[in-house]
């Protein structure tokens, strides 16, 4: 309706700013919709009523034009809600029990104004359930119960019950709902009952409202559809797991009953298929629900097992250096479980997979175990030998790979070489040497031969013998007669034992005599003054350390020297201008002749012959007879004076043979200076001069380190020896 409707109150009106209810009158007199409304009055003239214009919701405005203020209360309503057990409203405790099938409702009022409900009346149809009334119950829970119920399901298979109540007073607020009524009924599952509005009936609640005054509600009400719903019951259930292990019971859902009850479940039996179930397959659990009421319903979860591929380590292996040194049998595949944690036995080794096929040397050889679980799915795992050969090795101890030789014509190809196997104990044929070496000829420099073994991947092994070629361009012997002793045909050097040679310390000879009555005989050779004036090499470098003046690194004498003796070299030719080379040297005990000094260089034409001169201190010098003989291919040139008779032109001496066969210098020539050619008187006044003098004395002709009587039964033995040689 859209008509601006001029209305009434039916009660009597307070003045401008108070709040009125009650029902608005048509000015014909009628009710406009049993609505009841909330008039705010700001502005009142002359005792009119507002007019109210429903349909567009503009304010009222009086007689004067004046603009009301106007607020619609809420639309009072009637509702049909659940009461969950035992819940109290006013007087009322819920009945519902679930179990019994008994569910209550309560008629929610909810007011459109504020106050005291006085009195609430109400009617409502319902069908009759199988021909039988299912109300079990209808009373007020706010009130004095006025509530009725007319069962006419023999004739109309339909109810009325009226929900009353009166004698009262409950308070009430406009827009909050409450509950005023409680009915309960037999409901089964899946039974359900619609409630409708008795038209005849009209739906009143009467209240005395807040601030004075009172009036009537008429709630609307929509009708409504009761049951007892059915359970929820949960789908079945599925997975998938990877292992029996984890077909464990699985986690039941809640399932709850209409009254909020939980409805238990119970394992009733546990289906494997195949049965016995061992691997994939499937399982069944099955679970029944029963609730309060004995009703029951089965779930069931379902587990399929399929196995998973599982894994195993990374391939193992080794390097090893020959194929003969593979053994499969060391080696212990790794432990493998299924992806269950089942433990899997392997098979294998399987039979040696060798890359290349054609195996000759070097290369890997497979060999493969395989895994299966219970669903057959296999995993390999190999082992592979990778075959490396290192470099071929000296079997049976190394052999000796050097050697010093005096001759560089010696260093001929060795004849022991050593036994070289590859790693699989091959031997390996000796190669043809490579010949090298710093040696171009002479006394010094090395010759090498060297030998690469090679196996058959190519590593080589390589092994060279050297030759130190060490010699001296002069090999000589001599005897002095003075030290000579038959016994062994050695010299004695007591000189040396004496420590009294150019450069010792005497302190240290085992002779009191000698550590208090000798001189310190001075460093260097003894031929740099006339008549020899020698200074080609000094011989300042060897003696005692604890000499007097003793230079920084010097050398002992070897305890076999026994002195110093001074040979010359002449070429061709046996007069002093065919000297082509001097030095001085040691004597040593056996006769043989060393030269612990540099003199130069020195080589030799095989077409010339070459002289040897030895000159000592205190005896006769003595010249080769002849051209030393020539070794090593003309390197060398060699003389010994000890095994024959020295160079001895007619009327003179060359040397003294001391036993049979035996030859030696002659003492007793300590006078050089004078004549170096003779053993004269001189020579005696020398040693008188020299007499009782120890240590490094010419005069000392037996060179005992005192010149004493027998020094001059040595002269007298060799008075008048001369030699033919021109030394100078």
């Amino acid at each position: 309706m859209k008509d601006n409707l001029h209305a009434r109150f039916v009660e009597d009106r307070q003045q401008t700013n108070t709040q009125f209810a009650g029902r608005w009158m048509k000015s014909a007199g009628g009710v406009i919709a049993s609505t009841a409304f909330t008039l705010i009055l700001l502005a009142f003239s002359n005792g009119d009523l507002p007019s109210l214009n429903k349909s567009n919701a503009s304010l009222p405005v009086d007689h004067a034009g004046n603009t009301l203020a106007l607020s619609l209360p809420p639309s009072p309503a009637f509702t049909w809600v659940l009461l969950p057990e035992n819940q109290s409203n006013g007087s009322c405790l819920s009945g519902t029990d679930c179990c019994n099938d008994i569910i209550c409702y309560g008629l929610e009022y909810t007011p459109g104004v504020s106050g005291d409900v006085t009195s609430y009346t109400s009617g409502f149809f319902i069908e009759c359930l199988g021909g039988a009334d299912p109300i079990i119950s209808n009373a007020s829970c706010t009130m004095t119960d006025n509530s009725l119920v007319i069962n006419e399901c023999m004739l109309h298979d339909s109810i009325l019950f009226n929900s009353s109540g009166q004698e009262g007073a409950f308070a009430v607020t406009n827009g909050m709902p409450v509950i005023l009524h409680q009915v309960c009924f037999s409901l089964s599952f899946g039974e359900s009952i619609l409630i409708s509005e008795d038209p005849i009936t009209d739906l009143t609640v009467s209240i005395d409202l807040t601030g004075g005054g009172f009036m009537d509600e008429f709630p609307s009400y929509t009708p409504t559809t009761i049951s007892k719903p059915l359970i929820v019951w949960p789908s079945d259930m599925s997975t998938t797991v990877a292992c029996l292990n984890l077909a464990v019971e699985p986690d039941v859902p809640e399932v709850f009953d209409f009254c909020g009850n939980p409805i238990p479940a119970l394992l009733i039996s546990t289906t494997d298929n195949p049965d016995p179930l061992t691997c994939e397959g499937f399982r069944t659990y099955v679970y029944e629900y029963t609730d309060c009421s004995g009703g029951t319903h089965l779930w069931n979860y379902f587990y399929f097992i399929e196995y998973l591929p599982f894994t195993v380590p990374a391939d193992g292996g080794e390097t090893v250096t020959c194929i003969n040194n593979i053994n499969v049998n060391l080696v212990t595949p790794p432990s493998v479980n299924d992806n269950c944690g089942i433990p899997l036995i392997p098979t294998g080794p399987s039979l040696p997979v060798y890359d290349p096929p054609a195996f000759t040397c070097e290369g890997t050889v497979t060999y493969t175990w395989t895994y299966t679980d219970c669903e057959n799915n296999s995993v390999t795992w190999d082992y592979i030998f990778t075959v490396d050969q290192t470099s071929p090795t000296e079997s049976g101890g190394p052999v000796p790979n050097d050697s010093t030789i005096t001759c560089g014509l010696e260093g001929l190809p060795p004849l022991t070489l050593p036994a070289v196997v590859d790693a699989c104990g091959n031997s390996i044929p000796a190669p043809v040497p490579v010949v090298g070496g710093s040696y171009a000829g002479g006394c010094d420099g090395a010759i090498t031969y060297t030998y690469t073994y090679t196996n058959c991947p190519g590593v080589q092994f390589v092994w060279t013998y050297t030759y130190t070629v060490e010699c001296f361009p002069i090999t000589l012997k001599v005897f002095l007669e003075g030290p000579y002793q038959a016994l062994g045909d050695s010299m004695k050097p007591e000189l040396n034992y004496h420590h009294v040679l150019p450069g010792q310390d005497k302190l240290l000879s085992p002779s009191i005599s000698i550590q208090l009555g000798a001189p310190f005989t001075p460093f260097g050779q003894p031929y740099n003054t006339p008549p020899w004036s020698y200074n080609g090499n000094t011989g300042l470098n060897f003696g005692d350390p604890s000499a007097p003046g003793a230079p920084i690194g010097v050398i002992p004498y070897p305890t076999d020297v026994v002195d110093w003796i001074l040979v010359t070299v002449r070429e061709d030719g046996i007069l002093p201008a065919d000297n082509i080379w001097t030095c001085a040297g040691w004597v040593h005990t056996d006769g043989e002749v060393t030269f612990p000094e540099t003199c130069g260089a020195l080589n030799f034409d095989i077409m010339l012959d070459y002289y040897i001169l030895v000159q000592h201190r205190n005896h006769l010098g003595v010249l080769s007879p002849s051209g030393a003989d020539m070794l090593c291919g003309g390197v060398i040139i060699d003389w010994d004076f000890t095994a024959g008779n020295s160079y001895e032109p007619v009327f003179r001496y060359g040397e003294k043979e001391v036993e049979s066969g035996i030859w030696a210098m002659h003492a007793a020539n300590g006078d050089q200076l004078a004549n170096i050619a003779a053993i004269n008187s001189q020579d005696r006044t020398t040693w008188r001069i020299l007499q009782n003098a120890l240590g490094y004395s010419i005069g000392d002709y037996n060179m005992d380190v005192s010149t004493n009587s027998a020094d001059e039964t040595v002269w007298k033995n060799n008075q008048n020896r001369s030699s033919g040689i021109i030394f100078y």
